[in-house]
């Protein structure tokens, strides 16, 4: 039980580490695209109200901006598209409790009788490629790739113009345009251009060695990260999350306070034999003591993180000294430019109940 605990408090934390920081940034970011959306979305603007919406939606995936986004490709003529986000939108709605459901009602509505006027419109494309066509060969819809399972399926798309490309290993890109009408089923048969000649392994090889020579480098390989740079690069980074983790222990420990502090009126909470609290504040005091614990994992790792990386960097060898360790001398004036050629290669939304939905 202790470890699942410590399991489930470690991954939270590591959670928070990479997420939280920007996840305020991101909420008004969405909360701002959303009503920029909206409003191209009211004036008939669909092809720059719909993309800013979608922004919206992956910024801080709500329901409500994703029944609008419905609504809104829907109206754009995205016929295809409009339909997957209704069916997204109405399993989340599926999936919640009965409350929450309740207050989806009106859109839940929409988003069926939608969904079912739409989906016999939706036009279907199939893409074949010829069976003389190379492996590896690559096929495009308007600059998707396509993989191998999806080419001679009927699939649903958006009515209106696509572009088909289509490429082998070493040749040239074929380009095709069609344009499919609503209801419509259309099957394509593709071009692949020939591969160009392959120049032979010897002239590789050749050119290869040229390369090697003009570079001043003896068999063409690259110098590898010093051992100090790449230590005192783990340093900064363990450090890193070592003061990302004691930022999360202290917003974690702030709001174990905070719910403590909602609670410290109620003596039904704290003065019974069963320490149990009454009036339905049991679950803010389980909260409290919840992010009490997150908190001490956080600043747990944080100063472990923070004493890991310092020791890293203070303990990582300057240049001089793996230049000693490996036995090599300072270039003299006559090797500066080999010196120099080393360097040049290391590593370097009707809009039913849409108001106010965001």
């Amino acid at each position: 039980m202790v470890a699942s605990r410590s399991l489930t408090a470690a991954w939270v934390v590591g959670a928070l580490l990479f997420a939280s920081p920007a996840l305020a940034e991101d909420v008004a970011a969405a909360k701002a695209l959303f009503t920029e959306g909206l409003e191209q979305m009211q004036a008939g603007l669909y092809e720059k109200g719909c993309p800013a919406l979608r922004e919206s939606y992956r910024l801080d995936p709500r329901i409500g901006t994703l029944f609008t986004l419905a609504e809104c490709e829907a109206k754009w003529g995205r016929i295809a598209t409009a339909v997957a986000h209704y069916s997204n939108y109405l399993n989340q709605v599926a999936a919640m409790p009965a409350g929450q459901r309740l207050k989806q009602q009106a859109r839940e509505k929409v988003a069926k009788q939608q969904k079912d006027a739409l989906s016999p419109q939706v036009p279907e494309l199939t893409l074949t490629l010829p069976s003389t066509a190379p492996e590896g060969t690559v096929v495009k819809r308007n600059g998707v790739i396509m993989a191998a399972p999806s080419l001679g399926v009927a699939l649903p798309v958006d009515p209106g113009e696509h572009v088909i490309e289509t490429q082998a290993p070493g040749g040239e890109v074929t380009e095709k345009k069609i344009s499919i009408e609503r209801g419509k089923q259309m099957t394509v048969d593709l071009e692949v251009a020939e591969p160009m000649t392959q120049p032979e392994p010897g002239a590789t090889q050749g050119a290869e060695g040229q390369g090697a020579s003009k570079g001043g480098l003896s068999g063409g390989t690259e110098p590898s990260t010093p051992r100090g740079q790449g230590q005192r690069i783990a340093g900064y980074v363990v450090g890193g999350v070592g003061v990302a983790a004691l930022t999360v222990g202290g917003i974690m420990g702030g709001l174990a306070l905070s719910k403590r502090g909602t609670l410290s009126s109620d003596f039904r909470c704290f003065n019974n034999p069963e320490n149990r609290c009454e009036n339905g504040a049991q679950d803010t005091l389980d909260q409290a003591k919840a992010f009490g614990w997150i908190s001490t994992v956080g600043f747990g790792v944080g100063l472990l993180g923070l004493g890991v990386g310092t020791v890293l960097i203070l303990t990582a060898p300057s240049s001089d000294d793996a230049r000693k360790s490996s036995g090599k001398a300072e270039p003299t004036s006559n090797s500066k430019w080999m010196k120099a050629g080393v360097l040049s290669a290391g590593p370097s939304g009707a809009l039913f109940g849409v108001q106010g939905g965001f």
